[in-house]
């Protein structure tokens, strides 16, 4: 808490979302991220957007966790994971 800042401005979760992209966008631009995590990034944050079109992005909700795995039950086609790797090399 000793290092603790309050946000200079509350933004939504949506707002939060878009510069977050453009964000990622960039980093696809200069060939550091795939089309494929980029599309992978846009799907989930899309899912994210819909569910909670009303959440601050500095105060999420105490059930965001709770929320969030029930939206990955219901729609897992939008939650595909890569599959895991041994993590011996």
């Amino acid at each position: 808490m000793a290092n603790y800042r309050a946000p200079d401005r509350e933004q939504s979760l949506a707002d939060a979302v878009t510069t977050y992209l453009a964000f990622k966008q960039r980093e696809h631009d200069q060939k550091l991220l795939s089309i494929s995590q980029l599309d992978h990034i846009r799907r989930h944050l899309g899912v994210l957007k819909k569910r909670f079109p009303a959440v601050r992005a500095a105060h999420p909700s105490a059930d965001f966790q709770t929320i969030y795995a029930k939206a990955k039950a219901e729609a897992p086609e939008l939650f595909i994971s890569a599959p895991a790797t041994s993590g011996t090399r």
